[in-house]
């Protein structure tokens, strides 16, 4: 077993009712109406300030949210990201489509060349989840997962509830427009009806890397579509345990027990399917028309059809797959076991057992994590260069990051996380409670963003991945459906170097704006800075103060100092103040900061950071303290 040092810890499954309701908890000619700019707060950079350093690091953004409670999260009208539980993004990464169970809708978000989000618009059953436009019937009931089309033409959302396919058209800008559905009876909503009941609790969709061909897996089954030039579905037959799915083909054995994940490799001539209750990957060759016939699996003991043991518990419940870019390695995350997986893929796509990661090492032969960072790991995904892979665990409230060792053959080594109050796992702490119960990862296209969505927090977040500027390729996401399209080639981001504040301790001014612009003026501080292009530069003002730990719903946070929690443990809060922009141009940039944020004076005090981002590019940080008058 080659996977790298380092492991996590084992938490427990969220507790809610029913097993539908679990699994969401734990992965998890109609015009989208447009309701305003709710454009996204990106000021919360709490990955506390330097620049975010090696390939695939994270830096933490801001978040969007119902409310706004998660987190320093920006509002969106009405409530259409109640449980998100798939996430896609456009192949040229300007667009960010959401699906939510809870609310029953499909969301979409302008992304911007550096990542951030703007709220556009949503689709809902009855135009109740928000501003939404509303789709004929109730084709979204509990909406689960979203994969885009290779051309970005076509959006398709996989709903568990009305057991449905439904196919949006994209527009240039991808505001969605609905087409139509393919359902068991042709009830939910306008629809097609497929043949006997392929559709039944619908909750994983993937998109072949030409475009034709669509999956869909439900509980026992996965069924295959035949997609027109323009993106409409025709039903084209499944395969199930027992056949009887429709007009199904028998995989020998029971490897579909509740398939919820599913995942196609970079040339499109293989499928693999990741179920949870028989714990098993089951592999099937895609024809060049896109049917599917199958191979053979592989499950902890063997047992799950005709499938090789790995040995140990790393695929007790299956919970994500997902493909590198070169096709020669799977990764699966298992919810059991906290742990996430690597397989070799041969040429023709059979899967090699080679190691796993967990909480504790106990899932197989194991490599262990620092600290509980993978507890109920639900949703993984690879960066488009191959170089990185993203795990979402709800228990622990995590983001993981590992680095692939591309050049051996995909091997993993643990890189880090992020989570709420920074306690599980060594992690840093990402501002607020956006990452509260996160359930589903996905990363950019063009690989300098990465996204995550809470189905507890009923919020989205946006980080930053350093090292990616101009990457390509294609990868496909895991259940939730990640695009298969290629990245786009873009220009390099605008480096931004040698930040400083002179004097690094000074008085905050009395009175005016946070930026003076009067050439004389001797108020605050002065902030240099190199650009080597012209860009937009954002400034966020944050502060580190003490904190004690205390446990908070089920999880360790950083919370503010009281009598209670007096003899808890020490830990460091790190606040976000305030922010504001600036035009920079290419060479030196220099101006004065007053000391002054969101109209009042910072208090004195040390601990103050300025955290410096250029659009598209790494933040930097400088440090100060504010003296007495």
């Amino acid at each position: 077993m080659k996977l790298l040092k380092n492991t996590w810890m084992r938490a427990r499954d969220c507790e809610v009712d029913g097993p539908r309701v679990k699994r969401r908890l734990r992965r998890g000619s109609r015009r989208l109406a447009a309701a305003g700019a709710a454009a996204l707060l990106l000021a919360g950079l709490a990955v506390a300030g330097e620049a975010i350093g090696a390939t695939g690091d994270l830096g933490y953004d801001g978040c969007v949210s119902n409310d706004g409670s998660g987190g320093s999260c920006a509002d969106v009208p009405g409530t259409p990201l109640s449980g998100p539980g798939g996430m896609a993004l456009s192949p040229d990464s300007k667009s960010l489509y959401i699906a939510s169970a809870g609310s029953g809708t499909i969301t979409h978000f302008f992304a911007a060349a550096n990542g951030q989000i703007s709220y556009d618009g949503c689709v809902s059953n009855d135009g109740s989840g928000g501003s939404c436009a509303d789709a004929p019937g109730s084709p979204l009931t509990a909406a689960e997962a979203v994969a885009v089309s290779p051309d970005g033409g076509s959006v398709y959302v996989a709903s568990a509830g009305s057991g449905t396919i439904t196919h949006f058209f994209a527009a240039p800008g991808g505001q969605l427009t609905y087409d139509g559905c393919i359902s068991n009876d042709g009830s939910g909503g306008l629809c097609a009806a497929a043949s006997g009941s392929p559709l039944s609790g619908a909750d994983a969709v993937a998109v072949s890397p030409d475009g034709r061909s669509v999956y869909v897996t439900a509980p026992g089954d996965i069924a295959h579509f035949f997609a027109a030039p323009g993106g409409q579905l025709t039903y084209d037959g499944c395969v199930s345990n027992d056949g009887s799915g429709g007009l199904c083909a028998d995989a020998p054995g029971t490897p579909l027990e509740l398939a919820d994940s599913v995942a196609v490799s970079p040339d499109g001539r293989s499928v693999y399917v990741g179920s949870a209750t028989s714990g098993t990957i089951t592999h099937f060759f895609a024809a060049p028309g896109g049917q599917l016939t199958y191979d053979g699996c592989v499950s902890n003991d063997g047992s799950g059809g005709a499938c090789a043991a790995v040995g140990g518990d790393a695929l007790t419940d299956v919970t994500s797959v997902a493909v590198s870019p070169d096709g020669k390695s799977v990764y699966a995350t298992a919810g059991e076991p906290a742990a996430v997986s690597h397989f070799f893929a041969a040429a023709g796509g059979q899967l090699t057992y080679d190691g796993c990661v967990s909480n504790d090492g106990s899932g197989g032969a194991c490599v262990n994590a620092p600290g509980s960072p993978l507890g109920d790991a639900t949703s993984v995904v690879v960066s488009p260069d191959g170089s990185s892979v993203y795990v979402a665990s709800p228990a622990a409230s995590t983001l993981s990051t590992f680095a692939v060792a591309i050049a051996s053959g995909g091997q993993l080594s643990y890189s880090g996380c992020i989570s709420v109050g920074g306690s599980d796992g060594l992690c840093t702490d990402a501002a607020g409670t956006s990452l509260q119960g996160v359930t589903r990862v996905a990363v950019s296209p063009n690989g300098n963003s990465v996204y995550t969505g809470s189905y507890s927090g009923d919020a989205i977040t946006h980080f930053f991945r350093s090292g990616a500027g101009s990457t390509g390729g294609s990868g496909s996401g895991g259940s939730g459906g990640g695009s298969s399209g290629g990245g786009t080639s873009g220009t390099a981001a605008p480096v931004l170097s040698s930040l400083a504040i002179k004097p690094s301790a000074f008085t905050a001014a009395a009175g005016g704006p946070t930026v003076v612009v009067k050439p004389s003026s001797r108020l605050g501080a002065k902030v240099t800075y190199q650009l080597n292009a012209a860009a937009s530069v954002s400034f966020v003002v944050s502060h580190s103060v003490a904190g004690r730990r205390q446990k908070v719903n089920g999880g360790t946070r950083c919370v503010a100092p009281t009598r209670r929690n007096a003899h808890a443990g020490t830990c460091v809060r790190v606040l976000t103040v305030g922010s504001f922009t600036q035009a920079g141009a290419a060479g030196a940039n220099s101006f004065r900061f007053s000391g002054r944020i969101n109209g009042a004076r910072l208090p004195v005090g040390s601990g103050y950071a300025l955290i410096a981002t250029p659009a598209a590019g790494k933040p930097v940080k400088a440090t100060f303290r504010i003296k007495p008058a």
